[in-house]
């Protein structure tokens, strides 16, 4: 079973799996169990999520460290980067006297309680396979997304996500669209709807 397009294609042509034998699968998200928020208008908070043990989770959150907060925080106040996971302590030791907060690792409520409290969300990964289940959870909370091919990768029906590979445009994105609330609530919309018509769990499983 792939959950990519991506990763189907590379069985087949740089592995040389049977095809017959592959079926392409996405990963589901119970929408049960995480409701639609919409971006928090009322806070300048962004959010990554993910095992920062992981070295693609680690070297994202170092570019959202060095790219996006240093040029973020010159241009608009009150910006919070929430990190929802397990972090090394080296990491959590480094930015914690800025404007980031460690969650540690979370789930069920209260992640739906973080999500409710989020403007953006972020998955700027250049490496890694498979799915980044994170962006179901930033969907299915109607959130607006920002993340690279790479992590948009099996989620390409979702027309909604924006896809950017130039991590260096990452910090104007992101500052237009604090500037720009109809334009967050309309994204966020549309990636439920998406993630509703094409990667809810029942759908999935029948």
């Amino acid at each position: 079973i792939c959950m990519t397009p991506l990763d189907y294609d590379e069985l087949i042509h740089k592995i040389g799996a049977n095809i017959k034998k592959l079926t392409l699968i996405p990963n589901p998200v119970d929408l049960k169990e995480f409701p639609y928020y919409g971006p928090n208008l009322k806070a300048n908070n962004i959010i990554f999520l993910g095992n920062m043990f992981y070295w693609p989770n680690q070297t994202a959150v170092k570019f959202i460290e060095k790219k996006i907060y240093s040029r973020i925080n010159k241009q608009i106040n009150g910006v919070k980067f929430i990190l929802i996971g397990m972090v090394p302590e080296e990491i959590k030791k480094r930015l914690s006297k800025n404007n980031f907060i460690f969650t540690g690792s979370i789930s069920g409520n209260n992640l739906n309680k973080l999500l409710k409290e989020t403007t953006i969300a972020l998955c700027p990964v250049t490496e890694g396979s498979g799915m980044k289940v994170k962006i179901l959870n930033y969907c299915a909370a109607g959130l607006p997304v920002i993340t690279t091919k790479i992590g948009a990768s099996g989620y390409e029906k979702i027309k909604s996500l924006i896809v950017e590979n130039d991590l260096n445009k990452y910090p104007k994105i992101i500052i237009d669209l604090l500037n720009n609330q109809n334009k967050m609530k309309f994204i966020g919309k549309e990636n439920r709807i998406a993630i509703e018509k094409y990667y809810d769990l029942d759908k999935i499983a029948d």
